[in-house]
Formats: structure tokens, sequence, C-alpha cells
């Protein structure tokens, strides 16, 4: 395994060859790691994407939306009960295990522990479905050729509380007929703690839907002037051509794009995006940077995920000379 050396001010290592070398999968020291992601940081910052959907909503779209509306409930739904059994089973192990302890503080801390993963299973459970959910709204939209992000983002969240309803109200009358739950306060304080279960999901199975709509809409260019979606290609690229391509789309240089289209190399410092429309020449290029840093931690390598836009713009299709 190749342990990277101190990036160090010297006159010997240019800018841009000190560029170079972090995209080398070198593992690195904590305080290395810091002075890295500072530099990436400082290059390479994040910027808006070029493409925004256009907001239109065609009427032929509402069916669609409605349909993945009804096709992503019961995706929800689906999910919900699949993620809740998968966690019930995980977490009653982890409780099975912090049970069987001898040492009082092991099983004082296996009980921590199971309840910590218990919070983070109801939160998974609720972004997981939420996530399917906008998913198949989204595929569905796209038939229509949606480009509203609203619509979808409101789609779903109507979608989510509907769902919640129905589970609630097949939960409360599962309880309110069950021998097993006494009538009274506790059968209230059991209505309670669904309610609350069910306010709780809605919110954070909507945020994670709303999120999932929003960027799934954004990342499918349409062509309002031919009123098709674009092709979209990615080629992953080698840090010299990244730094490149970086280069040209910020500056808007059409002769370098070419050029640098032209002439890239595969590698794992980044990646090109291209949406080309099909009929004309209108085209929207992404560059992101998309790669993992090795840090040497107290307990082994630990990664660093970056994936961002760095560099974007529309352009003519025909500059693009990567296929």
């Amino acid at each position: 395994m190749h342990v990277a050396q101190p990036l160090e001010d010297s006159p010997e290592v240019s800018p841009e060859q000190e560029l170079f070398d972090i995209f080398d999968g070198s593992v690195r020291s904590a305080s290395e790691t810091l002075r890295v992601t500072k530099i990436l940081n400082r290059e390479f910052p994040e910027v808006p994407q070029t493409y925004v959907p256009s907001g239109i909503m065609p009427s032929s779209g509402y069916p669609f939306v409605a349909l993945g509306s009804v096709v992503g409930l019961i995706a929800f739904v689906v999910l919900r009960l699949v993620l809740s059994v998968i966690a019930v089973i995980v977490v009653a192990i982890v409780f099975g295990i912090a049970a069987s302890m001898d040492s009082g503080f092991i099983a004082i801390a296996g009980i921590i522990m199971g309840v910590v993963l218990a919070l983070a299973a109801f939160v998974m459970i609720y972004i997981g479905a939420g996530v399917g959910m906008a998913k198949c709204l989204s595929y569905f939209a796209r038939l229509g050729e949606c480009r509203s992000t609203m619509i979808p983002g409101l789609a779903s969240i109507f979608t989510v509380g509907l769902a919640q309803i129905i589970m609630l109200i097949i939960g409360m009358a599962f309880t309110e007929s069950s021998p097993q739950t006494n009538k009274g306060l506790q059968n209230d304080g059991a209505f309670a703690l669904m309610f609350g279960e069910a306010m709780l999901g809605a919110l954070i199975a909507s945020i994670a839907a709303w999120v999932t709509t929003k960027s799934d809409n954004e990342s499918y260019p349409y062509c309002e002037s031919c009123l098709q979606y674009m092709a979209n290609s990615s080629y992953n690229v080698n840090p010299q051509s990244f730094v490149q391509l970086v280069s040209v789309v910020n500056a808007n240089d059409e002769t370098g794009i070419v050029a640098a289209t032209e002439t890239m190399a595969a590698g794992n410092a980044g990646q090109l995006q291209v949406a080309k429309c099909p009929k004309c020449p209108h085209c929207f290029v992404n560059v992101l940077l998309v790669h993992t840093l090795l840090m040497q931690g107290e307990k082994g390598v630990e990664k660093t995920n970056i994936n961002r836009v760095v560099a974007t713009l529309a352009t003519r299709g025909e500059l693009i000379r990567c296929d």
C-alpha cells in the first residue's frame, strides 16, 4: 500500500503537479488529508448546474403523475414493511446479545447501542421508503414529460401522507381489536404513540421524497426546442484531463473544449457528463470532481468520497468529441 509523503512547498513541484499528485490513491495522514481537502475545495469549488428545469407541466403529464403516485404509494408501503422487518430482526439480535452478556457494563453498553441502532433504523426506514416512492413517481413523471419540480414534489409529499394515514388507520384498527391490548389509558397511549410515529415518519419520508424528485428532475435535461429528453453520457477521466476540462469549460473556451474532449484519457480524478439533444446542437456539459481520499485513522484506512459539480456550461453538441 502506497503511503503519501507530505506535499511540501517546494520550487521543484509545480502547482499543477501538486494537483495531479492528489489523485494518486495514496493513504495520507489526518493532517495531510486536511491539507489536500483544502486544496481541492480551493481549486474546485462546487458550482450550480447550468441546466435548470423549465417548470413546464404539460396537460398530458398529470395522468402520469397520478399513476406514479399510485405506484409510489404501493412501493412506499411495501418498502416500509420490508425495511421494518429487517430492522426489527437486527435490533432484536443486538438486544439478545446484550442480554446474554455476563458483564453488567457490557450489557448496558449493548442496550445503549441497541437503542441508538433502533433510532437510526427508524430514520433509515422512512428515508428508504420515501426515496423508493419518489423514484417510482419521478419515472412516471418523465414518461409524461413533466419538467416541473413543484408538481412531482407536492405529489410525493401527498403520497407519503396518504400512505401514512392508511397504515395508521390499519394499525389503530388492529390495536383496537387486539385482545392483548387493554382498554382505557393503555389503549390511548398506544394510539398516541402510533400517531406520533406516523407524523415523524411522514416528515422524514417527505423530505427524502422531495429531495429525490428534485434531483431526478434536474438529472434528465430536456430540450424545450425539440420537445424531448436529451441523451446522457458520462466519462471517467484522469487528473490531467480533469484539470484541463475544468479550465476550458469554466472559461467557455470552445477551441479548448474540442481539444480536451478529443485527447482526454480515462482515470479516477473526475467525470465528464454530457447531455445532448439528438435532434439539435443543444448540449449541457458538467465536469464533476469524483474522487475518494484515503486517510490512515486509528481504526484503519478511512475513506472520504467527494462528488460535486465543479464546472458547467451550455454549448453546442458538435464541440464534444468524446464518442
